[in-house]
């Protein structure tokens, strides 16, 4: 479209928002710019704006910005959003590691329904990935652990063979790692590392098959006993 801009094809542009041919303020300015260098009206269908009108160039830098600021908080809203929920070991979606298998839970009912995802492992599989990990800290070779493994029979997810480029992935990927004393240690003292529990939540927990933090250390509600709540009034 750029290029019939410049050849003389194009004499207007007509979207239907203003996201919609532009997300930051300043590409939208940059293209305002090689649209009225060639001469190009932009049209908005839902803010009724002509860039011929000169009045329409103000309120398209206005709309851009609250536009932009607008996105940009909404991103962060999710970003947060997910980091807290990954703080109780909870699972945001994506494909399974290979290993493990997805638990959907449902809780309470009506309006205060919610429901949240967990891995939890499975014993073949995990039993592969362990035996992967022996053989890779006896041999250091990706190849040599991905034929030692079909050897033994082992097989992936979809029942091929293992590869090179499979056992890399396996790895990598820090799902496998123990929460444990050692880990914790490691990952504190990594820059680019976030440990959110404390020390004491993982060591209670580091026994636990699942990926997913006990209830007890995330619930922020207890029941106490009558004696335990003081005096009240109806």
């Amino acid at each position: 479209m750029l290029h019939d801009i410049q050849t003389g094809k194009i004499r207007a542009i007509v979207c239907y928002k203003l996201d919609r041919i532009g997300r930051k303020t300043t590409d939208l300015l940059r293209l305002m710019d090689f649209l009225e260098k060639y001469e190009v009206d932009l049209l908005i269908c839902s803010n009724g704006i002509n860039t011929a009108s000169g009045v329409s160039k103000i309120f398209i830098q206005i709309f851009a910005v609250v536009a932009e600021f607008e996105r940009d908080t909404l991103t962060e809203r999710i970003t947060d959003n997910m980091m807290e929920l990954s703080k109780d070991g909870r699972w945001m979606g994506g494909k399974t590691p290979f290993g493990f298998t997805t638990r959907r839970v449902t809780t309470e009912s009506g309006k205060e329904k919610s429901a949240f995802s967990y891995l939890e492992s499975i014993l073949e599989e995990k039993r592969a990935v362990q035996r992967l990990y022996e053989l890779f800290l006896t041999n250091r070779s990706i190849k040599k652990t991905a034929d030692a493994l079909n050897r033994e029979g082992y097989r992936t997810q979809s029942g091929n063979v293992f590869n090179t480029s499979t056992i890399r992935l396996i790895l990598k990927n820090p799902i496998y790692c123990i929460a444990e004393k050692v880990s914790y240690d490691y990952s504190m003292e990594q820059d680019k590392m976030g440990i959110f529990l404390e020390i004491w939540m993982i060591l209670m927990d580091e026994d636990s098959d699942s990926t997913f933090i006990s209830s007890k250390f995330v619930q922020t509600i207890e029941d106490k006993l009558i004696s335990e709540r003081g005096n009240f009034r109806r």
